[in-house]
């Protein structure tokens, strides 16, 4: 990582591309216990200090929950997988229209393999619905994750949607925006020399395949990605981040 730390240090305009969950903190049994530790918050604080550094959280989590976590950070942030994006300071924008009218049958669907397993929810957002399934018995889970999957997709051909397959949830979308609209929001008009971005899961691929060949991309676990570099954990992520401030 030594010629990314001497690449950072010789950059003068630098954009920082960090997913939140299972990349900046470790994923969590549910939602709520993903919240970030004081150093995650120490980091991101520190780096937006740097005149020379826009930071941005990027992520499948609501407005409120990004706001709530990290808005005292000063870092920009992007929400449900490049829906919403937010400079610090300023107000939330909305990448493309959503309409929900696709909501009840993915709801009803949802909810059924929900009544079928025990420990699974799902979770509202406002342009996707996602089904979490980590705190259920992974043996039983099984064949309900297949089922449901297969049941969303045959219905994402008839109402256009994405359907992603995460740890342990199934998210429905409209088609249309992934993470790669939120590095085409911040690229858009701003020359940087340093361009870093980590993600951990497929959505993720999304934005290393739009970044720069010249990006340092960097995947957290050990799946095959398009990333140039690998880390293990959230951990180490934290550990490279903080000997950059």
């Amino acid at each position: 990582m030594q010629d990314l730390i001497n690449a950072y240090r010789q950059a003068r305009r630098r954009l920082l591309l960090l997913d939140y969950d299972g990349t900046l903190a470790a994923i969590a049994p549910t939602p709520e216990q993903a919240a970030p530790t004081p150093r995650i918050l120490q980091i991101l604080t520190s780096l937006t200090k740097d005149p020379a550094n826009t930071v941005v959280a990027v992520s499948g989590r609501t407005r409120q929950t990004m706001d709530d976590w990290l808005g005292a950070t000063r870092a920009d942030l992007s929400a449900e997988h490049g829906l919403f994006n937010k400079t610090a300071g300023a107000h939330w924008q909305q990448t493309v229209p959503v309409d929900q009218d696709w909501q009840p049958p993915v709801q009803e669907l949802m909810q059924a393999a929900t009544d079928q397993l025990a420990g699974s929810f799902v979770e509202h957002k406002t342009g996707s619905l996602a089904w979490h399934y980590r705190l259920s018995r992974q043996t039983a889970a099984a064949p309900v994750v297949r089922q449901l999957h297969q049941r969303l997709t045959q219905l994402a051909a008839r109402h256009q949607l994405t359907i992603l397959s995460g740890r342990k949830v199934l998210e429905a979308r409209p088609a249309g925006w992934t993470k790669a609209s939120a590095v085409s929001h911040w690229l858009t008009g701003r020359p940087f020399d340093f361009i870093l971005a980590a993600g951990d899961d497929a959505t993720d691929e999304d934005t290393f395949a739009a970044l720069p060949k010249t990006a340092w991309t960097l995947k957290i676990g050990s799946e095959p990605s398009l990333a140039r570099q690998t880390l293990p954990n959230p951990a180490a992520l934290l550990a490279l981040l903080d000997s950059l401030i």
